[in-house]
């Protein structure tokens, strides 16, 4: 997913959809250098919010249930 989304930005996208399963420190940098040269990112699936925060006026959304919660939910049952 890592070079899955450099070569997504290679190509100089209008924006990037991605999915979060490498964690916010394999994708931390990469997400930087996004917001750098403007590539627009929409995130599914796993939510970091410190970057979400980070860059959420420029234009990173998220879209997704909150997973964390539902796990945490589920183990609780």
């Amino acid at each position: 997913m890592v070079e899955q989304f450099q070569d997504a930005m290679s190509t100089s996208p209008d924006a990037i959809a991605m999915l979060g399963h490498p964690g916010a420190d394999a994708l931390g940098s990469l997400i930087d250098e996004a917001e750098r040269t403007r590539h627009y990112r929409y995130h599914a699936k796993c939510r970091y919010s410190a970057i979400r925060e980070k860059y959420t006026n420029n234009g990173f959304g998220y879209v997704g249930p909150d997973l964390y919660q539902a796990g945490l939910t589920l183990s609780m049952a």
